[in-house]
């Protein structure tokens, strides 16, 4: 059987461990050659389809650098996964002491790696159209935005009866920079899709990696209870969901979020809505999506 995302190259961003490594094996496992690159060590795995690069994203000359060995490793891009980052909980309650060190520190690891990683790798996907995946959260969208979904797929759901709008308690800094990744994935999508390059973001909920273990005071391999097993979101399947969403191809979706959440079936819904383009664009016609030459 073919596989869906045969002889594509990717990199995925934060990908020595937890959910960036489980977005990695799913790339490989569906045909990709995939570079992970990540701020810690991570062992040399190079076996011809995945390897691993270590460099400092938020820092513009590790990006250079690490871009170019990797693309090198690769012979090419075509596929690039944001998913580095931090969480850490903070309030309005909190003191001033610290605050302006954690923004400076969530906002540089959520948010500048990602800008600086779509420079870096723009002059690759502009060659041959491509894709960008940002990871985002569900903070940004719970089950109900834009729509409500139909909750007879998932009664279990706590926002089945009391629906919620975007946001989370306790963790106001993680939120902004998130918020502010989903905002920048629609201007790269409006700016890039008449180049053949797509761009979305992927925002599940709470899904079982070291960082949402941490979160809560679990280690990696501590147990967990019934009611957590049952809640949070299998990494594998999530990398599935960006598999398929990959796997759209150049006339798939762009500018949307495609969501995940806890308690309901780990689908690719349909696109929320269509991105709108400041002229038409029309994949049956011109399948790269360039603006039509004038005379």
């Amino acid at each position: 059987m073919t596989q869906p995302l045969s002889g594509r190259r990717a990199i995925v961003t934060g990908g020595a461990g937890g959910l960036g490594r489980a977005f990695a094996r799913s790339l490989a496992a569906a045909g990709a050659r995939v570079a992970t690159i990540d701020v810690t060590h991570v062992a040399d795995h190079d076996d011809g389809q995945l390897r691993g690069f270590r460099a400092d994203l938020t820092t513009q000359e590790d990006v250079v650098d690490v871009f170019d060995r990797a693309t090198a490793w690769l012979g090419g891009l075509d596929l690039l996964v944001n998913n580095a980052g931090i969480a850490e909980r903070s309030t309005p309650l909190d003191g001033v002491d610290g605050t302006a060190e954690l923004f400076g520190r969530m906002l540089e690891a959520n948010l500048l790696s990602a800008v600086l990683c779509v420079r870096a790798a723009a002059q690759h996907l502009l060659a041959q159209g491509g894709d960008i995946v940002n990871v985002v959260t569900d903070h940004v969208h719970t089950c109900w935005w834009p729509v409500p979904v139909d909750h007879t797929e998932a009664p279990e759901c706590p926002w089945a009866e009391q629906p919620r709008r975007p946001g989370s308690v306790g963790m106001d800094i993680y939120d902004a920079s998130k918020w502010a990744l989903w905002g920048i994935t629609r201007t790269w999508a409006m700016t890039l899709r008449p180049h053949g390059v797509r761009v979305n973001a992927l925002s599940m909920g709470a899904t079982d990696s070291p960082m949402q273990r941490a979160h809560i005071g679990l280690g990696p391999d501590d147990e967990l209870s019934a009611d957590l097993a049952a809640a949070w979101l299998d990494p594998a399947a999530v990398g599935r969901i960006l598999v398929e969403l990959l796997a759209e191809g150049a006339r798939g979706r762009s500018g949307d979020s495609v969501a995940v959440w806890p308690h309901h079936p780990v689908m690719l819904r349909a696109p929320a809505r269509e991105l709108d383009l400041p002229w038409g664009w029309d994949p049956t016609t011109d399948l790269r999506g360039r603006r039509p030459a004038t005379t």
